[in-house]
């Protein structure tokens, strides 16, 4: 054991924790905490993108059974790339930790398993470059404050992730297994540099990779979050990829609450608020998702929709929930469904809808398809009671 007694220590070099190590402060709160402070020499920021590992004042890699609690950990003029970097380990306790004012992200964890991360707060210590920067993104974009790659067996609860300024993503993920995220809170800048500094701040984007038997329940979230763990054979072998429930999703930039792109997702009684669309999909005519379940979810003043898909939906199940549509976006509808090809298998029943009178007679419908193509195949629209919304589905075609 390493013990940091109550105070500040200026680090000059990083520290590489050794298999069995546990380094813990006094506290990261109040005058008894123990507070550390990345090197006053270190300056990382002429790396533009890069995620240099000697940039992160404690690392912690191909290490196994390391505790680190109880600390402070402050950036110097967001120059240093994090507080702590976890690669290639296994069983990491990290408990008790506030991380402030680092350059990239300012906890990083990859290619590990076996992770216990709770009651950590995270400020201002994510990157994000102006609009053409990168190479990767040519139009800009962001990283996260948390950085969680190819993890399995993990658990990561009762986070604090803010920013009251142009510091990137809350979360930013990629090849999740059994990997749960549970009662943490998000209060992000509104606005980010993707294509542009505009709105639109995510407070988790799962991208690339995969997701796994990834549970995300009992959060707070202001932004919006996007999981796009495509389609992989593997979901077929799991219940779920993704099972997100019982969140709140209070959209603080009237932007949509959840991005879907992953097979096997099951979305239920979660409550969104102030948004215009609850699941959006921003496919293609060439896009497919399979086995979506949005379930006993309440929804209250969304401007336009529950759930928006543009791609083939496979096996989609809309059951149980209750949907206030605001007249906002000028439309009421359940569910949207941009080019057709090949949507099939489709359940909608045991809703409540209520709609807008103000908007237009024929934008009051329950389920519409533009543009172009038939109505999906194989549809049950069955128990649903509705208000100032049409029971038909709006397509030209007949459905089976």
């Amino acid at each position: 054991s390493i013990r940091l007694a109550a105070g500040e220590y200026r680090e000059s070099v990083q520290c590489r924790l050794a298999s069995g190590v546990r380094l813990s402060g006094a506290g990261r709160d109040g005058a008894a905490r123990s507070t550390v402070i990345a090197p006053a020499a270190w300056d990382f920021r002429g790396e533009g993108v890069n995620d240099n590992l000697a940039g992160y004042v404690v690392r912690v890699e191909n290490v196994a059974d390391v505790t680190i609690d109880g600390i402070a950990f402050r950036g110097v003029d967001h120059r240093a790339n994090g507080a702590v970097a976890v690669h290639g380990a296994q069983r990491v306790t990290l408990r008790e930790l506030s991380i402030s004012d680092f350059r990239y992200t300012g906890l990083r964890v990859s290619a590990s398993s076996a992770i216990d991360a709770q009651s950590i707060r995270i400020v201002n210590s994510g990157y994000e470059w102006p609009p053409g920067a990168s190479t990767q993104f040519p139009s800009g974009g962001s990283v996260g404050n948390l950085g969680i790659s190819n993890v399995s067996d993990a658990l990561f609860a009762h986070l604090e992730i803010r920013s009251d300024a142009l510091r990137g993503y809350g979360i930013k993920g990629a090849g999740w297994t059994r990997v749960r995220l549970l009662h943490s809170e998000f209060d992000l800048h509104p606005f980010q540099s993707w294509m542009g500094p505009g709105p639109g701040n995510f407070d988790l984007e799962i991208h690339g990779g995969h997701a796994e038997l990834v549970e995300i329940a009992h959060n707070t979230f202001r932004q919006t979050i996007s999981l796009m763990g495509g389609n992989e054979a593997r979901y077929q072998r799991v219940p779920y990829s993704l099972h997100v429930h019982h969140n709140l999703f209070d959209q603080k930039s009237n932007a949509y609450g959840i991005e879907v792109g992953t097979d096997k997702m099951v979305v239920d009684h979660n409550r969104f608020r102030n948004t215009w669309t609850a699941l959006q999909n921003y496919g293609d005519a060439s896009t497919r998702i399979g086995d979506l379940t949005v379930a006993h979810n309440v929804a209250e003043n969304l401007s336009m929709r529950l759930v928006g898909l543009k791609g083939r939906v496979e096996n989609l199940r809309v059951f149980g929930n209750t949907v206030l549509l605001g007249p906002g976006g000028g439309q009421s509808y359940l569910v949207t469904l941009g080019s057709n090809n090949g949507s099939r298998n489709w359940l909608i029943a045991n809703n409540i809808v209520v709609g807008s009178s103000a908007n237009a007679a024929g934008n009051r419908q329950l389920v519409t398809v533009y543009n172009g193509g038939g109505a999906p195949r194989d549809v049950q629209v069955r128990n649903n009671l509705l208000h100032d919304v049409a029971a038909a589905i709006t397509t030209g075609a007949a459905v089976d």
